[in-house]
């Protein structure tokens, strides 16, 4: 979800996606919504399924018809998306370029990484998703659950009135 772009990564997905398609005869589809500048690129491929920006309620549906969520960043400071599909339970395939994986990413954990530009080894991530059994896909759920909440808005809070106490100690 989000911008395709090169920096995003959007090439490295849909190259491999290909990847997995033709090597690992995966039967796995592909669901981006978003737009940008490679959304052409994202035409025609079969079982790559494109939704513009959508609504709220639409976003809830088509993320309830997915099962793994994958951000290929090349370079992505935070990424809230990341906090946000913890937050829903989903496991993680992410970049390692993803700034947010340390913080709501544990590899083997709550998800997969792959190296930065690599389009084979994100290919491989999928293929060894698509063939791990529904109980290490809940298990990887469970903990992206349970990773999310370490920021909340009672520890934001928390985190802030600690910083203000700090800075009247110095005064």
């Amino acid at each position: 979800m989000g911008n395709f772009k090169k920096i995003k990564g959007t090439d490295i997905l849909i190259e491999a996606f290909k990847i997995y398609k033709n090597r690992y005869k995966g039967n796995w589809k592909l669901k981006c919504v978003g737009n940008g500048e490679l959304k052409s690129d994202m035409e025609n491929i079969t079982n790559l399924e494109f939704f513009s920006f959508s609504n709220e309620d639409e976003l809830i549906k088509i993320a309830s018809e997915s099962s793994v969520f994958i951000l290929p960043s090349r370079n992505d400071q935070w990424g809230v998306v990341v906090h946000e599909f913890t937050a829903l339970g989903f496991p993680l395939l992410i970049s390692e370029n993803v700034g947010a994986r340390c913080t709501f990413f544990i590899d083997n954990y709550n998800g997969l990484k792959f190296g930065n530009n690599s389009e084979e080894e994100l290919a491989y991530k999928m293929h060894l998703f698509s063939k791990m059994d529904t109980i290490d896909i809940q298990k990887m759920s469970n903990n992206s659950i349970s990773i999310s909440s370490r920021i909340s808005p009672h520890s934001s809070v928390a985190n802030l009135i600690s910083v203000l106490n700090d800075n009247n100690t110095f005064n």
